[in-house]
């Protein structure tokens, strides 16, 4: 039986990272709702004019470093705009045992974040980006990287 365990934060400038979920299970439809209500019961912080997602990355690392005994770790990063404070995603190493993804949140005007997104967000082995054309679509969007992110693999053995 496969597991996923999921821990979920909130981040923006380099000082306002916050755990949503401590790492947890996920078993039963029962888990996924306990998660839910954590989520519809979290208050934002006020929002950050800052958007460090270097340090998102090194928080993300941190967590998932807690759970050495996964047989993939993947980072998802959502976000609305390019890293401007804090170390550059560019600088943290890239290490071959993390998959970063990415949910791009696009409003029309900031097209240009596709690429940036692409060459110095998202790495690793099957590394893919999704887009939410505005928050409205957001929901729809994250439903669709998780999906793909959970697809499982079937493997045959025939003799």
């Amino acid at each position: 039986m496969t597991t996923v365990k999921i821990a979920i934060y909130q981040w923006s400038g380099p000082q306002s990272a916050q755990i949503i979920q401590p790492w947890v299970d996920i078993t039963s439809s029962d888990s996924l709702d306990d998660i839910a209500a954590t989520l519809r019961s979290f208050h934002a912080a006020p929002p950050n004019i800052t958007t460090a997602i270097g340090y998102a990355i090194e928080v993300g690392q941190s967590l998932l470093d807690a759970v050495p005994a996964c047989w993939r770790h993947t980072l998802d990063l959502s976000g609305d705009g390019p890293n401007n404070t804090g170390p550059r995603p560019q600088d943290i190493p890239e290490r071959d045992d993390i998959t970063i993804n990415g949910l791009l949140i696009l409003d029309g005007r900031n097209q240009e974040l596709i690429p940036y997104w692409r060459t110095y967000v998202i790495r690793g082995p099957e590394a893919f980006m999704e887009t939410a054309s505005g928050f409205e679509d957001y929901e729809a969007a994250m439903r669709r990287k998780l999906e793909r992110e959970l697809r499982a693999l079937t493997l045959g053995w025939s003799q």
